[in-house]
């Protein structure tokens, strides 16, 4: 099952530990890639090999600005000048089933757009300081798999126990 964009939500935890969806955000894009040494066949080959060294992630957003949210581009400008370590979590839903990439970062940059046509807009970039969590609870084309639902409240934003684990129901 394809998994539309607006199934794709950001959440940043707060300053009282709970994630909450960032405000008005209309695209967002998780990278991750992997560094790679060139190197040659010790038996005197010719033929160009890789050795993989470093991995890394980010995370860039974009929004509508709306200063009354709680995780919004003011919120961001904070953390940033602060250059304090946030907690991330994207979140996509697949039918009855979840994908959760979460981890710690940075916010690296941070834009505000104002068009005299148009709504106020602000882009992000949260880079890496760690590890990627991934988890699925998504069926791999197959009857194996366990398929479990999480809770969220009304404004979208992810419920977690004290541990910021997802509460699955």
């Amino acid at each position: 099952m394809i998994i539309q964009g607006r199934n794709i939500l950001i959440y940043i935890q707060n300053d009282s530990g709970e994630f909450v969806a960032t405000a008005c955000d209309k695209t967002c894009t998780l990278h991750i890639e992997t560094e790679f040494l060139e190197i040659t066949d010790p038996n005197g080959g010719t033929t160009r090999r890789r050795l993989p060294t470093i991995t890394d992630w980010s995370i860039t957003g974009s929004g509508l600005i709306d200063y009354n949210r709680e995780i919004s581009a003011l919120f961001m400008q904070q953390k940033l000048i602060g250059q304090a370590q946030i907690q991330v979590k994207m979140f996509a839903q697949n039918g009855d089933g979840y994908a959760v990439y979460s981890g710690a970062g940075y916010f690296q940059s941070i834009d505000e757009t104002g068009d005299v046509t148009a709504a106020g807009a602000y882009t992000y970039t949260i880079v890496a300081d760690g590890d990627l969590d991934i988890s699925s609870t998504i069926p791999q084309d197959s009857e194996e798999g366990k398929l479990l639902s999480v809770l969220m409240n009304e404004d979208n934003d992810l419920i977690t126990d004290n541990n910021n684990d997802l509460i699955i129901v």
